[in-house]
């Protein structure tokens, strides 16, 4: 008896072992941290640990904080600010759909700019707020706050000082993670808070 409990105990283990070469040929990914918050990799690409980088997809694994108000900081900078993309999605799937989503790029002065999209629909575009208010050619920060609680969903954005940089609806997401789509960029941090209440 006890033989049978150890050969299936081994089974088990076998079974349930993480293999990368498996997941990477799936499309599964590579896990990781980015300042301290766990991820994975969708394109089964490596990290260094301290930031992400290049072309690639990933969605933080643990859930958010609240399925109806979070803060999302963006720490980011474009490797090409030609073409350099940073796609948030926010209260989505694991494969960073049915969420609520934000890509940002650089307008030729450096400053940032940024459009909020549900698939290929152009929701709102709030360039003119964003350009040559946060950021330079060297970096950006941002607090996103979105209030999925409220239909649509309410999306405030505050830059560098805290000021308000804008308000903005948006569909509502329907799930409960987050992720990021890189397109020549790289990612210090992109830290989840519970948002407050009112602005």
């Amino acid at each position: 008896m006890f033989r049978w409990l150890v050969l299936f105990c081994a089974l088990f283990l076998f079974a349930c072992s993480d293999d990368p070469k498996r997941t990477r040929a799936g499309g599964g990914g590579n896990s990781g941290v980015l300042d301290g918050v766990p991820f994975m990799d969708l394109d089964g690409l490596e990290a260094p640990g301290t930031h992400v980088s290049g072309t690639r997809r990933l969605v933080f694994t643990e859930p958010l904080h609240s399925s109806r108000r979070n803060r999302i900081n963006l720490e980011f900078r474009f490797l090409d600010q030609k073409t350099g993309k940073l796609r948030l999605s926010v209260n989505c799937d694991p494969d960073l759909r049915d969420g609520i989503d934000f890509e940002f790029s650089a307008n030729d002065d450096g400053s940032l700019k940024a459009v909020n999209l549900r698939g290929k629909t152009v929701v709102g575009d709030f360039s003119e707020a964003l350009a040559g208010r946060v950021g330079d050619p060297a970096g950006y920060k941002l607090g996103i706050e979105i209030h999925n609680d409220e239909t649509p969903a309410h999306i405030v954005v505050f830059g560098l000082d805290g000021k308000k940089l804008m308000d903005l609806r948006a569909p509502n997401g329907y799930e409960s993670l987050y992720g990021l789509e890189l397109t020549s960029a790289r990612v210090e941090t992109a830290a989840a808070t519970k948002a407050g209440k009112d602005h």
